[in-house]
Protein backbone atom coordinates (compact mmCIF):
# COMPACT_ATOMS: atom_id res chain seq x y z
CA UNK A 1 0.00 0.00 0.00
CA UNK A 2 1.42 3.37 -1.06
CA UNK A 3 0.16 6.34 0.95
CA UNK A 4 0.74 9.88 -0.34
CA UNK A 5 -0.28 13.45 0.40
CA UNK A 6 -2.74 15.39 -1.76
CA UNK A 7 0.04 17.32 -3.56
CA UNK A 8 1.81 14.03 -4.30
CA UNK A 9 -1.45 12.51 -5.57
CA UNK A 10 -1.94 15.61 -7.72
CA UNK A 11 1.44 14.99 -9.37
CA UNK A 12 0.55 11.33 -9.94
CA UNK A 13 -2.75 12.22 -11.61
CA UNK A 14 -1.36 15.33 -13.34
CA UNK A 15 -3.96 17.59 -11.71
CA UNK A 16 -3.81 20.36 -9.12
CA UNK A 17 -3.98 19.67 -5.35
CA UNK A 18 -7.25 21.63 -5.39
CA UNK A 19 -8.68 19.02 -7.78
CA UNK A 20 -7.57 16.19 -5.48
CA UNK A 21 -9.30 17.89 -2.53
CA UNK A 22 -12.47 18.25 -4.65
CA UNK A 23 -12.27 14.53 -5.48
CA UNK A 24 -11.98 13.73 -1.76
CA UNK A 25 -15.15 15.76 -1.13
CA UNK A 26 -16.80 13.82 -3.99
CA UNK A 27 -15.93 10.52 -2.34
CA UNK A 28 -12.44 9.51 -3.35
CA UNK A 29 -11.24 7.08 -0.65
CA UNK A 30 -8.50 8.25 1.71
CA UNK A 31 -6.25 6.27 4.06
CA UNK A 32 -6.73 8.92 6.73
CA UNK A 33 -8.96 11.99 6.54
CA UNK A 34 -7.39 15.37 6.98
CA UNK A 35 -8.17 17.79 9.79
CA UNK A 36 -7.74 21.54 9.89
CA UNK A 37 -4.24 22.71 10.79
CA UNK A 38 -0.71 22.19 9.66
CA UNK A 39 0.51 18.60 9.46
CA UNK A 40 -3.00 17.15 9.49
CA UNK A 41 -3.49 16.72 5.74
CA UNK A 42 -5.41 13.84 4.26
CA UNK A 43 -3.35 10.79 3.32
CA UNK A 44 -4.32 8.98 0.13
CA UNK A 45 -3.93 5.29 -0.73
CA UNK A 46 -2.73 5.48 -4.34
CA UNK A 47 -4.17 2.09 -5.38
CA UNK A 48 -7.65 2.92 -4.06
CA UNK A 49 -7.49 6.44 -5.50
CA UNK A 50 -6.58 5.09 -8.95
CA UNK A 51 -9.51 2.66 -8.82
CA UNK A 52 -11.85 5.48 -7.81
CA UNK A 53 -10.57 7.83 -10.54
CA UNK A 54 -10.82 5.08 -13.17
CA UNK A 55 -14.38 4.25 -12.13
CA UNK A 56 -15.89 7.62 -11.33
CA UNK A 57 -13.88 10.16 -13.31
CA UNK A 58 -13.69 8.47 -16.71
CA UNK A 59 -10.12 7.50 -15.94
CA UNK A 60 -9.84 5.24 -18.97
CA UNK A 61 -9.79 8.33 -21.20
CA UNK A 62 -7.11 9.90 -18.99
CA UNK A 63 -5.08 6.69 -19.08
CA UNK A 64 -5.40 6.51 -22.87
CA UNK A 65 -4.27 10.14 -23.10
CA UNK A 66 -1.27 9.45 -20.85
CA UNK A 67 -0.31 6.43 -22.97
CA UNK A 68 -0.61 8.55 -26.11
CA UNK A 69 1.62 11.23 -24.56
CA UNK A 70 4.17 8.59 -23.54
CA UNK A 71 4.18 7.03 -27.02
CA UNK A 72 4.64 10.48 -28.58
CA UNK A 73 7.56 11.28 -26.25
CA UNK A 74 9.20 7.92 -26.98
CA UNK A 75 8.81 8.47 -30.73
CA UNK A 76 10.36 11.96 -30.46
CA UNK A 77 13.27 10.54 -28.48
CA UNK A 78 13.91 7.84 -31.09
CA UNK A 79 13.65 10.43 -33.87
CA UNK A 80 16.20 12.67 -32.13
CA UNK A 81 18.55 9.73 -31.52
CA UNK A 82 18.41 8.80 -35.22
CA UNK A 83 19.07 12.41 -36.23
CA UNK A 84 22.06 12.53 -33.85
CA UNK A 85 23.47 9.29 -35.31
CA UNK A 86 23.09 10.70 -38.83
CA UNK A 87 24.88 13.85 -37.74
CA UNK A 88 21.86 16.14 -38.07
CA UNK A 89 22.01 16.91 -34.34
CA UNK A 90 25.05 17.65 -32.25
CA UNK A 91 25.14 17.28 -28.48
CA UNK A 92 25.47 20.33 -26.27
CA UNK A 93 28.74 18.93 -24.87
CA UNK A 94 30.29 18.61 -28.34
CA UNK A 95 29.03 22.04 -29.35
CA UNK A 96 30.48 23.59 -26.17
CA UNK A 97 33.85 21.94 -26.76
CA UNK A 98 34.02 23.09 -30.38
CA UNK A 99 32.88 26.61 -29.40
CA UNK A 100 35.60 26.76 -26.72
CA UNK A 101 38.30 25.69 -29.18
CA UNK A 102 37.08 28.17 -31.77
CA UNK A 103 36.99 30.97 -29.21
CA UNK A 104 40.56 30.23 -28.06
CA UNK A 105 41.81 30.27 -31.65
CA UNK A 106 39.91 33.46 -32.45
CA UNK A 107 41.13 35.10 -29.23
CA UNK A 108 44.77 34.50 -30.13
CA UNK A 109 44.21 35.86 -33.62
CA UNK A 110 42.22 38.95 -32.56
CA UNK A 111 44.54 39.69 -29.61
CA UNK A 112 47.48 40.16 -31.92
CA UNK A 113 45.52 41.93 -34.67
CA UNK A 114 46.23 45.49 -33.51
CA UNK A 115 49.99 44.85 -33.16
CA UNK A 116 50.12 43.18 -36.59
CA UNK A 117 48.23 45.99 -38.32
CA UNK A 118 50.24 48.96 -36.93
CA UNK A 119 53.17 48.58 -39.36
CA UNK A 120 50.97 47.62 -42.33
CA UNK A 121 48.56 50.52 -41.94
CA UNK A 122 50.95 53.02 -40.43
CA UNK A 123 48.67 53.64 -37.45
CA UNK A 124 49.41 56.32 -34.90
CA UNK A 125 49.71 55.41 -31.23
CA UNK A 126 46.18 56.71 -30.65
CA UNK A 127 44.76 54.68 -33.55
CA UNK A 128 46.65 51.61 -32.35
CA UNK A 129 45.15 52.04 -28.87
CA UNK A 130 41.62 52.45 -30.28
CA UNK A 131 42.00 49.34 -32.47
CA UNK A 132 43.32 47.36 -29.51
CA UNK A 133 40.36 48.49 -27.36
CA UNK A 134 37.93 47.40 -30.09
CA UNK A 135 39.60 43.97 -30.28
CA UNK A 136 39.38 43.55 -26.50
CA UNK A 137 35.69 44.55 -26.57
CA UNK A 138 35.00 42.07 -29.35
CA UNK A 139 36.67 39.27 -27.40
CA UNK A 140 34.67 40.13 -24.27
CA UNK A 141 31.41 40.00 -26.22
CA UNK A 142 32.38 36.63 -27.70
CA UNK A 143 33.32 35.20 -24.29
CA UNK A 144 30.00 36.23 -22.74
CA UNK A 145 27.85 35.20 -25.73
CA UNK A 146 25.21 32.55 -25.02
CA UNK A 147 22.77 31.10 -27.56
CA UNK A 148 19.15 32.08 -27.39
Amino acid sequence: MTIVSAPEAARIFDVTPKTVHAWIREGMPVASPGRPGRGNAARIDVREAVRWVMHSRGGQAALTSARTDLARAQAEKLHDERRERRGDLVSVAVTGKVWGELLRELSMSVSSLADRMVPELGLSADQHQRLEAECVGLLERLRSWRPG
